[in-house]
């Protein structure tokens, strides 16, 4: 869990050692623990809290990551906003077809087809207001042009990234997703720290006509 140092101090949070955190950019943050973390009807021990100067994220004071659910099969509903916690069954077995996909420090990443040709990564940001791919696939498409710079800010920095024009086609398990806004950013911190080619991230327009089922 991730909240801000200011929002630590009158709940007693201590900070101890420091980490990195990546996304648009690399942050330090300190390590505390809380007691005890409560979530509707669900109540964490002895949970890990990464503390950091400033404002996290726009509009909230924290970020709880979906993996801290994953003891639970998670029903996010996307339209009606809600997150279900459903307890696995005995004996699991899949009724239907999924899409496997990979988890890199708690961080949920899909195998993805980018306009039929380009394989790798995204990440499902649903805190993210815009989708986007990386520098690298919005140089190879065709017909595409700069719309102007958009200047976007996250809990670890901030980037500018180009407005792309052409259509960019999702792949994944099936579905064609195509976001009505895309941004070209660098997304080579991303791949370098998990080790893994990070072609895109798709936020929370893209995702919200979804019922997304996460079984860790």
């Amino acid at each position: 869990i991730v909240i801000g140092a200011k929002t630590a101090r009158p709940l007693g949070i201590p900070g101890g050692s420091e980490m990195d955190l990546v996304g648009l950019g690399t942050k330090s943050a300190k390590v505390g623990v809380a007691e005890s973390v409560d979530i509707g009807p669900v109540s964490f021990r002895n949970c890990r809290i990464a503390l950091v100067d400033g404002k996290v994220v726009e509009g909230a004071d924290g970020v709880i990551p979906l993996a801290m659910f994953s003891d639970f099969l998670m029903r996010l509903d996307l339209p009606a906003r809600t997150l279900g916690l459903i307890p696995y069954p005995g004996e699991q077995g899949p009724a239907l077809p999924s899409d496997r996909a990979a988890t890199q420090g708690d961080l949920l990443l899909v195998g993805t087809v980018l306009n039929r040709e380009r394989h790798g990564y995204v990440v499902l940001d649903t805190g993210a207001f815009c989708s986007a791919i990386s520098r690298e696939v919005a140089g190879t498409l065709g017909g595409s042009q700069n719309l102007g710079d958009l200047r976007i800010g996250g809990g670890t920095g901030t980037a500018t990234g180009q407005v792309v024009s052409a259509a960019v086609h999702f792949e994944i398990a099936g579905q064609d997703l195509v976001p009505n806004d895309v941004v070209a950013l660098d997304l080579l911190n991303l791949s370098r720290h998990y080790g893994v080619e990070v072609v895109g991230v798709l936020g929370f327009p893209a995702l919200s006509p979804y019922v997304l089922t996460i079984d860790y």
